[in-house]
């Protein structure tokens, strides 16, 4: 047996030496098994032990390299006392050479050991020392001695270090255990003598009783302080390499794994029962919080019989943490791979990966395929595992998939390999893509921040017709104050007012604005909403100006006939003295007008709002750049008429219908027409039916058509089952919706055609 206790005084600080390496992979296998003993009260970091144990025995396997080798830990928390933090119990032995196959390690928790779980151990931000290397020359070239880090801060000081303990007792299995014979052999003379090949042949590495090693730096020390950090030293792995036949070694300066690692999630392979061929096992798979989730590539399970034979798995999820067998299962993944002998790994490679992200629970479900699991009934054992990154709930095991019975507790005997990082993926959702028809507002406008006004030197002209304004872009023309009216009259304006203005009932106000009519708002911030829901007409350049201010230019007003002219000339900004002149021109014979913008002022705080509104309530157009109307003009329509909508009802989830909402059906409507497609498209309905409005757009393949329904006369909105998925089990499976009205003439120039919806099956 071998203790580890705390020691009563201060040591040095600590980390990494030059790695002493070897070409060769690692080929150690370190099964880990926890028990159900419950931590103790004196535990603070938030961490658990199976996480940091994980860690600890991940770079053991990376640090030692031999030929296959397998060791079997049982792991957990149990009373020692006496100052002891952690038990290592040789369980068996044998090979050649000698080595540990089985072993128990305890860590105590009776109250007397105050214990740092750190959960994030391969990361040492918490030791703010930073790691001193120590190093000797003990007979074969100056070796790495050790690898300390002190000045603990926050929950790591004053506690024993829990990652530095796990670290320390899985190297008394791995060869430095006073029961092992291949230890006890050697070890005569106490000191590990080193051999070929392995490097630095000729150190005499010395020992102490206990099966330590007698220099105070190493990881194998008999002791450790609160507050310390100890990493494995080129002496300790070479010490273990030695006395376990191991032909090199490679030590680390990091953990073997990426962002914290862990991989792979192990539960146990000491199967003690079975399910029948095609069965499945259940349980639960988590990514830990603040882990950053994972990603599970393949899987290894336990596999009854000789082995050798080609088989494969279905990996099915729940979304519920519960596992339930009869619940609705999702179909996700594939693996494929040959079994090997019970009681060993028979690998599985997922032809998709499984993503697991922070928070996110699945219930999983296993399905042997050509195969039998090989389980644990798990009544002794503890049914939670877990990493830094992903944890397992244990749960229960059938012999015909998805049905009852079911046997419980069940243990899969399994080992997860995964990457670091993961999604919470597996979830439905419903966006909208591609245009709607037929659509036409009486406004525009365009919302600019300060430092994105751009309408400096532009002009937009506004052209009446029987169907509404064109507009169109080009360089401004400021005209000179007095071009209509020599007489041109100075508006008295304060600030936020507004005033009449001339012989046309013209209304002007003081923050850049003209309407055609009273009873619009003048206040200072632009608005959206305001602009559509004012109650007059009327054109903005809408932004907070001070006429009124000590210096500021003008606000003119002239008229001739049917025209008008406003003139912002040089109008400070409000709490600035930055000019800004803008002009407004209009006819009332014909409704044109003209906006035009010279030189702006930058360093105003407000926004800009620009554009025009038809007397209120209108709709919403949304916004538009107005800059580019000089390559692209565009028009207002007489009316306001929104385009025929798709909206989804929820999301399409599994195990249930999947509905979705047409909106702004026209009243000459007499069919509407539901699509269903595999495919996004968007091209002009004119392909199809020349005479239809350039709007219109297919924007689905038409694998499946759902009506025709009736709404003639309203009401102008219609709720409609796009599919079923009742009985669905394909997650992540896409699928597009897009809705139609028509009337009497079928495909015309009347036809409307909807958005698409694009569906994803899951959760």
């Amino acid at each position: 047996m071998a203790r580890l206790h705390t020691l009563g005084f201060g040591l040095a600080t600590l980390l990494a030496a030059a790695a002493v390496t070897d070409s060769a992979t690692a080929q150690v296998t370190i099964i880990r098994n926890q028990t159900a003993g419950a931590a103790p009260g004196t535990v603070a970091g938030g961490g658990n032990l199976s996480a940091i144990f994980n860690e600890a025995a991940d770079w053991w396997e990376a640090a030692l390299v031999t030929t296959p080798y397998t060791l079997t830990l049982t792991y957990g928390w149990g009373p020692l006392g006496g100052g002891t933090l952690g038990l290592h119990q040789l369980g068996s032995q044998g090979g050649s050479p000698n080595r540990e196959t089985a072993g128990t390690i305890t860590f105590d928790n009776d109250g007397s050991s105050s214990w740092f779980l750190d959960p994030t151990p391969c990361n040492n931000s918490e030791y703010t020392s930073g790691v001193t290397n120590s190093s000797a020359n003990l007979g074969g070239g100056t070796l790495n001695t050790g690898r300390t880090m002190n000045g603990a801060t926050g929950s790591a000081s004053g506690n024993t270090d829990m990652f530095a303990v796990c670290l320390h007792e899985i190297g008394h299995a791995l060869g430095l255990s006073s029961a092992n014979t291949s230890f006890i052999a050697g070890n005569g003379d106490f000191d590990v003598d080193v051999t070929p090949p392995r490097p630095f042949a000729g150190s005499t590495i010395p020992t102490v009783s206990g099966a330590h090693l007698n220099i105070n730096t190493t990881l194998m020390w008999p002791s450790i302080g609160s507050g310390l950090r100890r990493l494995p030293s080129g002496a300790d792995v070479l010490a273990n390499a030695q006395i376990s036949g191991m032909t090199g070694i490679n030590v680390v300066a990091t953990c073997p794994s990426t962002g914290g690692g862990g991989s792979p999630l192990t539960t146990t392979f000491a199967n003690n029962n079975s399910g029948a061929i095609g069965g499945a096992v259940y349980f639960a798979l988590e990514g830990v919080a603040g882990g950053t989730g994972a990603t599970v590539t393949d899987i290894d399970l336990n596999c009854i019989g000789t082995g050798g034979v080609a088989a494969s798995i279905s990996v099915y999820l729940q979304n519920s943490c519960n596992f339930d067998p009869q619940g609705t299962w999702a179909l996700v993944s594939n693996g494929t791979g040959t079994t090997a002998p019970a009681g060993s790994p028979s690998n599985f490679v997922l032809g998709t990966p499984l993503s697991f992200g922070e928070g996110c629970c699945f219930s999983v479900a296993i399905v042997a395929n050509g195969f039998q699991h090989a389980y644990t009934t798990a009544t002794t054992l503890p049914l939670t595992y877990a990493t830094s990154h992903l944890q397992l709930t244990a749960g229960s095991a059938s012999n015909v998939p998805f049905t009852l019975p079911t046997f419980s507790p069940r243990l899969v005997n399994a080992n997860f390999h995964y990457t670091v990082g993961g999604t919470c993926g597996g979830s439905a959702t419903a966006t909208s893509q591609g245009a709607a028809c037929v659509a036409s507002y009486t406004s525009f406008y365009e919302q600019l921040d300060p430092s994105g006004m751009d309408l400096a030197g532009f002009q937009f002209r506004a052209q009446n017709s029987a169907s509404g304004y064109a507009i169109t872009s080009q360089p401004s023309t400021i005209q000179p104050i007095g071009t209509l009216d020599p007489a041109a009259t100075p508006l008295a304006l304060g600030d936020d007012v507004l005033v009449g203005a001339g012989t046309l009932g013209l209304v002007v106000g003081s923050n850049c604005h003209v309407s055609r009519g009273t009873g619009n708002s003048n206040q200072w911030q632009p608005s959206v909403a305001t602009l559509l829901g004012n109650p007059a007409e009327a054109m903005y350049a809408w932004t907070d100006l001070q006429p009124n201010a000590a210096g500021s230019g003008q606000v003119t007003y002239e008229e001739s006939g049917t025209q008008w002219m406003v003139t912002y000339d040089g109008v400070y900004l409000w709490g600035t003295t930055d000019p800004c002149t803008i002009q407004f021109r209009g006819n009332e014979a014909n409704g044109n007008f003209t906006i035009a913008f010279g030189a702006l002022g930058t360093t105003g705080p407000e926004d800009w709002l620009v554009g025009y509104s038809v007397a209120g309530p209108s709709a919403d157009p949304g916004p538009r750049d107005l800059t580019f109307a000089s390559l692209f003009p565009f028009g207002t329509g007489t009316v306001d008429n929104a385009p025929l909508t798709l909206e989804a009802v929820g999301t399409p989830v599994l195990g249930q219908p999947f509905d979705l909402t047409t909106t702004n059906i026209e009243p000459g409507a007499v069919f509407h027409v539901g699509i269903v497609g595999l495919t996004f498209v968007g091209v002009p309905l004119a392909f199809a039916t020349p005479q239809a409005h350039p709007q219109c757009r297919i924007n689905t393949t038409l694998n499946l058509l759902i009506g025709p329904a009736v709404v003639f006369n309203g009401p102008n909105t219609l709720t409609w089952q796009g599919i079923d998925l009742t009985g669905a089990g394909i997650i992540g499976f896409d699928l597009y919706f897009q809705a139609a009205t028509l009337d009497l003439s079928g495909l015309s120039g009347s036809t409307r055609t909807s958005n698409a919806i694009k569906g994803t099956t899951g959760f």
